[in-house]
């Protein structure tokens, strides 16, 4: 490097210059298209408001000038005078009434005699008004000007503004509810793009035009799904500065607070509206008429092309940084690349056609890659042992149970795709590759399983060892950790048998084969008393785990283990809640934990026909399967960490490792 530093060293001073004068001119460019595109909003919504406000007040004005000018007629003033007094011409005012509502502005029309008597009205309301609401029409009129009142919903669930104006000269009011659906059409008609949307409010903060995302309202909860309509039925109000309080104690968002405290303001930074979801807005009251109006665009919308230039620009960013650490480094990548090629050539030539890409485990003994075949690109794990770390006995024998157990060709047994030396004398062989849960993991961390999903993995199992001992295969450590769940040809929960003999190599002289846990009593004498029957043994230790997350024995310690099956039965099985065990499931287990060898099950197959006279045979079915997959997704995946890591680093352990490599995920597994 200090050669690259004294003969380059000016030419990359001066490209960092550049760099650094390029991203300072960027950081300009980028500033002032920002500053434009706010602009740009502001002027938008700004105008937006103001267009729509304009054709509001022009509806309104115009309502209240027709029913100011109705004052006008004598007629009518003499009719009215009439009705209010002897009852007499009331049908002139009804006629009245009626023509206005015809004409469709108007829902309903009526009129309020001075002592506060509805004696003619025309049209239909949802209910009829109370005497209160009639003598507060009364006090709201004065002289000829309309005026109007709080907003109420029609019977067709819209919105209608309530207007009186004084007929007559005998104190009667007219009172005339205006229909909102001309200023509906158009709010509606100010909508923008995904997300604009304008609306109108009233003071206390009720929506009055119906809203653009009443599907989003009914999923957040702010509306109730048997609510079609969000017109006087929804308070704008903040459910993010409100969370976790009441909802009518929550604040009005920021552009209807301050409109109903009479101020008009625009915010392009961002808050959150009625939804939650962040918007830039600007709002107006309308003092007048007591109605409010914003417009609000999703910020998301709003700054979609200053997002596409941040992008950009950070793009532009990273290739300069790039270029400049490509520049100043150049030979030292060059270096490492050649070293990384040359170790690439070197693996490849020492594993055949197989790629190592990631440690899955390391063990004292050994070592297990995650490797793809370089033509099929078909992931696998290479299992190595080195021979320093073992005798040539022990690698021998560790040949020879690799090709007994590539015999095995049962679908619920790991296949075995190849095996053999590297040129650095290391023995190898490359198994399947798998991806699911090891059943003592699978336990763990979900608790025991359903007996008709017990029965379901232990029918797969006997199938596996079945074809194993018709060959000679005793597999010697049968346990939940050599079990692995996972989904093989788009079938969940398909069971493969691991580890077939493997873990004897090293333990000669020892005190048997296999975990204490799960070893059958003659194996704590002799591991040449090892049969299929031994195996049988372990099955049903695996059977009584499953079901209650115990061992019969409850103990690891092989001295323990060893007195509790001379001196007492197994415990009993208890499943949880008091469930009861079937029967012929219960013979089943209590017949391959018999303390005698020939009281045992006669093969694998004769235990799998035990198992199938089980009422639970067949219970557990694919579709339960996948569904429990499906359902624990997200739990496999947090406990996994998300790596393909592999599951099988117990293999390289079990051949007196001490020394483990990176941690191990459930839900991902290299056999």
């Amino acid at each position: 490097m200090s050669r690259f530093w004294r003969g380059d060293g000016r030419l990359v001073g001066l490209f960092s210059l550049l760099v650094f004068a390029t991203l300072g001119l960027g950081v300009l460019v980028r500033q002032t298209l920002e500053g434009t595109i706010r602009g740009q909003l502001e002027a938008v919504i700004t105008a937006t408001l103001r267009t729509t406000s304009v054709a509001v007040e022009s509806h309104l004005d115009e309502l209240l000038r027709a029913a100011s000018t109705l004052n006008q007629d004598p007629e009518l003033r003499d009719a009215a005078d009439s009705c209010a007094a002897t009852h007499t011409g009331c049908g002139q005012v009804t006629s009245v009434l009626g023509a206005l509502v015809r004409g469709g502005r108007h829902a309903w029309g009526g009129f309020v005699a001075h002592d506060g008597r509805l004696v003619a009205q025309a049209g239909g309301r949802r209910r009829d008004p109370s005497p209160e609401e009639l003598q507060r029409a009364l006090r709201a009129s004065s002289g000829e000007r309309a005026r109007l009142l709080e907003a109420e919903l029609a019977p067709d669930g819209g919105a209608v503004l309530p207007l009186v104006v004084a007929l007559g000269k005998g104190g009667g009011v007219l009172w005339l509810d205006a229909r909102l659906a001309p200023m509906e059409r158009v709010v509606r008609a100010a909508r923008t793009g995904h997300s604009g949307e304008t609306y109108l409010f009233d003071r206390s903060g009720r929506l009055l035009s119906e809203s653009r995302f009443i599907a989003q309202l009914h999923e957040a909860g702010l509306l109730s799904r048997s609510q079609p309509s969000a017109v006087l039925t929804l308070v704008l109000r903040d459910p993010i500065t409100g969370a976790g309080t009441d909802p009518a104690q929550r604040p009005l968002t920021r552009s209807v607070a301050s409109a109903v405290a009479g101020q008009s303001g625009v915010d392009l930074h961002g808050y959150p509206d009625y939804r939650g979801v962040p918007v830039v807005g600007t709002w107006q009251w309308l003092s007048r008429y007591g109605l409010g109006i914003v417009t609000e665009l999703d910020v998301a919308d709003a700054y979609q092309s200053l997002r596409r230039i941040n992008r950009l620009f950070t793009g532009v960013l990273g290739l300069l940084a790039l270029a400049l650490l490509a520049a100043m480094a150049a030979a030292l990548r060059a270096r490492r690349a050649r070293a990384r090629a040359a170790q690439a050539e070197r693996r490849a030539e020492r594993f055949g056609q197989y790629e190592l890409e990631q440690k899955l485990g390391e063990g004292g003994m050994g070592v297990v890659y995650l490797a793809r075949h370089a033509l099929l690109r078909r992931k696998a794990a290479i299992k190595l042992l080195r021979p320093d770390q073992v005798s040539e006995e022990a690698l021998r024998r560790f040949e020879i149970e690799a090709q007994i157990t590539s015999t095995l060709s049962h679908p619920n047994t790991v296949d075995i795709y190849d095996y053999g030396r590297s040129t650095g004398g290391e023995f190898y062989y490359v198994m399947e590759y798998l991806e699911g849960l090891d059943l003592q993991r699978l336990v763990q961390h979900f608790g025991p399983l359903p007996q008709a999903r017990v029965v379901h993995f232990l029918r797969q199992l006997c199938d596996s060892l079945a074809e194993a001992h018709a060959l000679g295969v005793v597999h010697r450590d049968v346990k939940p950790a050599n079990l692995f769940a996972c989904t093989r040809g788009g079938v969940a929960d398909t069971l493969k048998v691991l580890d077939f003999g493997i873990v004897q190599v090293g333990r000669a002289g020892a005190d048997g084969v296999g975990t204490a846990a799960y070893m059958a009593p003659e194996l704590f004498e002799s591991a040449s008393s090892v049969t299929p029957r031994s195996d049988l043994y372990a099955v049903g230790v695996v059977a009584q785990f499953l079901l209650t997350g115990n061992t019969p024995f409850g103990s690891d310690a092989t001295r323990e283990i060893v007195q509790a099956q001379l001196t007492r039965p197994p415990r009993p099985i208890a499943l949880p809640d008091d469930e009861a065990l079937d029967p012929a499931l219960a013979a089943a287990v209590r017949a391959c934990l018999a303390l005698q060898p020939a009281a045992r099950p006669a093969s694998a197959r004769s235990l799998r026909t035990l198992l199938d006279g089980s009422a639970m045979s067949g219970r557990w079915t694919s579709a339960d399967a996948a569904a429990w997959w499906e359902r624990h997704r997200a739990a496999l995946r947090a406990l996994g960490g998300g790596e393909p890591l592999s599951s099988r680093q117990s293999v390289v352990l079990s051949i007196g490792s001490s020394r483990p490599g990176p941690p191990d995920p459930p839900h991902s597994a290299g056999s």
